[in-house]
């Protein structure tokens, strides 16, 4: 396996989260049809703007995740509410480095970084129900689902949203030891 180190995302890392994100956008949903709205979101969502207001939220944490070459191979975005709640926003790993222990260790990370700026009472999510690879992960690592909602998202029908309830004290853990 790899050495991947997590790091909060910074500006130089933006080009390479955005090609990343969209291979791997790809190889999940590449045989759905695609709204017209699909590639006008992934300029927003992904711009330089954006990802650079994120980074200054107070109460975001991004993070890459690189390979021992420097190669970003994951990204993710979780903000915390006033009540305690994390809503995980987005979360990917290249599909060449998936089945890794990758996502669970950025996921993880992603955790222990938003407790450091609040209490943390549970995490949440919403994911396409036309992604079966992101529902069983967030399934194995402890997320349970919560309900199927609407006829329609940004990206195509039918979301579904999951909580996890992280138990005691959240554990920094190292993918490499």
């Amino acid at each position: 396996m790899a050495e991947i180190v997590v790091n909060e995302a910074k500006p130089l890392d933006f080009a390479a989260v955005r090609e990343m994100v969209w291979q791997s956008h790809q190889t999940i949903y590449g045989g759905l049809p695609v709204p017209e709205n699909e590639e006008n979101f992934f300029e927003w969502a992904y711009s330089d703007e954006t990802l650079n207001r994120l980074a200054h939220h107070p109460f975001t944490w991004q993070g890459v995740a690189n390979d021992e070459m420097g190669e970003v191979v994951g990204y993710t975005v979780i903000q915390l509410d006033s009540t305690g709640a994390a809503e995980l926003l987005r979360h990917y790993v290249s599909p060449t480095y998936q089945r890794q222990g990758i996502g669970s260790y950025l996921l993880n990370q992603a955790i222990v970084e938003i407790s450091k700026r609040g209490p943390l009472s549970k995490v949440w999510l919403a994911v396409l129900r036309e992604n079966p690879v992101g529902r069983s992960f967030y399934e194995k690592y402890g997320f349970v689902h919560e309900r199927d909602e609407g006829t329609h998202s940004q990206f195509g029908p039918h979301e579904s949203y999951y909580v996890y309830t992280p138990l005691g004290e959240v554990q920094d853990n190292n993918l490499n030891n």
